[in-house]
Formats: C-alpha cells, structure tokens, sequence
C-alpha cells in the first residue's frame, strides 16, 4: 500500500510538474526572444553610433583640410564671379 500511494503521488506530482512546464515555455521563450530582439538592437546601435562616429571623424579631417579649404574658396570665387557676370548682364539688359 505504501508503494502504491508513493507511485501514485510521484504521478500526480509528473502531471503536475508536466503542466506547469507546459504553461511556463511559452513565457521562457518570450523572455529568450524579448533579451535576445535587445542584444541585436543594442548591436545595432553601438554599430549605428560607431559609423556616425567615424564619419563625423572622417567629415572633420576632410572639412578641415588645406585641399578642401582651398576648393572652397575657389568655389566660392567662381560662384562671386558668376554673380557679378549675372548682375553685369542684367544691367545691360535694362
């Protein structure tokens, strides 16, 4: 009689244990799903944050450089010469 009521028992407690897994899976693999959706998007944007580190890095030393300055002032000359090509003409035209 003993033996049976332990056999029993230990099947009630199987059933038991069984069903509570059951119901706790669906929550564990949210929870893996939830921390691992986290791990990619906190990748992401160490990633994102990196690129954009370096291409402000990357901007700075092209921004600042004598070639670029000197290109922008050339640029900018020719851009004041066709103003004042553009206001010469119109003032003939007048």
């Amino acid at each position: 009689m003993g033996d049976e009521h332990r056999a029993e028992m230990a099947e009630i407690a199987n059933r038991v244990a069984e069903e509570k897994i059951k119901s706790l899976v669906p929550q564990i693999a949210r929870e893996i799903y939830k921390n691992s959706l986290a791990d990619v998007l906190r990748g992401l944007q160490y990633d994102i944050d990196t690129v954009v580190d370096f291409a402000f890095e990357d901007g700075r030393e092209i921004f600042t450089s004598s070639k670029t300055r000197k290109a922008v002032s050339k640029m900018k000359k020719l851009q004041a010469l066709r103003v004042t090509r553009i206001d010469e003409k119109l003032s003939i035209s007048r």
